[in-house]
């Protein structure tokens, strides 16, 4: 079988949607399948990149497209493969934001609609559209309301034959369009080698991946961590893990006067053995202190 995978960006260790499409190609590629992965709206890169990626020593066939690119020539190139690859099934790693730099996924849509016309669709949504749970400004909601305007007229049109979400509370979002459940598996492997005892004086905080503009619920999430490490009679000490890059000096700054200027540990992007470390170590992880995309 022919399956062709599309998502926002390729840039290994950089987006963790695309390390998940690429562990998932490997596999199928393992499997016998025939497997090609497409970046719609790749921000690493400044042009295009066809070419092979050695995934775990496994070659998986790759259309890395900029986000410099133009539309029209985007679907032309996107329309090129599709008819070379000839797939099967196309199988899109739905992340509003992953298609368009305000979430505005409506080319996207527009795109997807009259390339896949006579091909079976899946959609794995990773992330639903802004201001589902949580506090938010009214240009947040408003967003957000486009959004789910957009993704709903997208599921009308394209008509999928499998969507698929990872929880609960998006399958119910997603209603009356029907939806399955699909567990994700981790990125990170785990570290084959002997772990240090954790520092028993602290409690360890992994926050991993991005700190947005949404920040009533991050802060009132820290409060109830500080809250778990006083009853343990622990001082807390966060670390920030991944793509902190809408990380502020003032948001960094009102972190440090929660717990302390000295236990705020930035870290940024970290190569797989050193997060998985990390992981081996922490009391308490969390993949996004907030509810900003869900």
């Amino acid at each position: 079988m022919n399956i062709l995978f599309i998502c926002g960006s390729l840039e290994e260790g950089k987006d963790g949607v695309g390390d998940y499409t690429l562990l998932i190609a490997r596999q199928l590629s393992l499997s016998g399948h025939k497997v090609s992965v497409i970046s719609f709206y790749d921000r690493y890169i400044e042009w295009m990149v066809e070419d092979t990626i050695l995934n775990n020593k496994t070659p998986i066939n790759s259309l890395r497209l900029s986000s410099n690119i133009s539309s029209v020539e985007r679907f032309n190139l996107i329309n090129k493969k599709i008819k070379t690859f000839s797939p099967d099934w196309v199988s899109i790693q739905y992340v509003p934001f992953a298609f368009h730099h305000k979430g505005l996924s409506a080319k996207f849509h527009h795109d997807m609609i009259k390339l896949l016309e006579h091909i079976n669709v899946h959609i794995m949504f990773h992330e639903l559209w802004v201001g589902s749970y949580g506090s938010f400004s009214v240009k947040s909601k408003t967003l957000g309301f486009l959004q789910k305007y957009m993704i709903r007229s997208f599921l009308q049109k394209i008509k999928p034959e499998l969507i698929t979400t990872s929880n609960e509370a998006y399958r119910i979002k997603l209603l009356p369009h029907s939806c399955k459940l699909l567990s994700l598996f981790g990125n990170i492997p785990v570290r084959d080698t002997q772990i240090s005892k954790k520092n028993t004086q602290h409690l360890n905080v992994v926050i991993f991946g991005n700190i947005t503009a949404y920040y009533i619920d991050f802060f009132d999430q820290l409060i109830w961590l500080m809250n778990v490490s006083r009853n343990l009679g622990k001082s807390m000490v966060v670390h920030l893990l991944g793509n902190i890059k809408n990380l502020t000096a003032d948001t960094l700054m009102a972190i440090k006067r929660y717990v302390g200027d000295n236990n705020v540990v930035v870290c940024g992007y970290l190569p797989a053995d050193q997060i998985s470390e990390y992981f081996s170590k922490i009391d308490r992880k969390s993949t996004r202190l907030n509810s900003s995309h869900s």
